[in-house]
């Protein structure tokens, strides 16, 4: 199965540690700086699974997953699996993830065997862990 990623990151070294997991994993990946790149690579690409940092400037990742469900609904399309990557873990902001859509979310650092085995209960077998 070939799978390809979107990882929505404002700070580049942590976009490119996430993009560096996923190509370990064998998911190609994008990038975007912000949930307005995400929203225009989203429109314009087809992804598998997003990878959305919480806290963004211009747009955070709380409104582009909110955006996100909401043209899923009015397009009625398939729900796009989003993992929430969050540097906080108050059960607060974890409530706030999941309230906005996400389907996951992933403290940093996340390690790859999380990562790994979020996407493999999605897709089963669709990576080595």
């Amino acid at each position: 199965m070939s799978l390809r990623a979107l990882v929505v990151d404002d700070h580049p070294l942590n976009l490119k540690l996430a993009r560096a997991v996923l190509a370990k994993l064998g998911v190609p990946s994008d990038g975007a700086e912000d949930g307005q790149q995400a929203l225009a690579a989203l429109a314009s690409g087809t992804y598998d699974l997003v990878l959305m940092d919480v806290q963004m400037p211009v747009m955070d990742g709380l409104e582009a997953t909110r955006a996100i469900r909401q043209q899923e609904a009015a397009a009625n399309s398939k729900r796009l699996p989003i993992i929430g990557v969050t540097g906080a873990s108050t059960q607060a902001e974890l409530d706030d993830c999941l309230a906005a859509g996400m389907d996951h979310v992933l403290t940093k650092p996340f390690k790859p065997l999380e990562l790994a085995a979020l996407i493999n209960r999605l897709w089963p077998g669709a990576v080595a862990p």
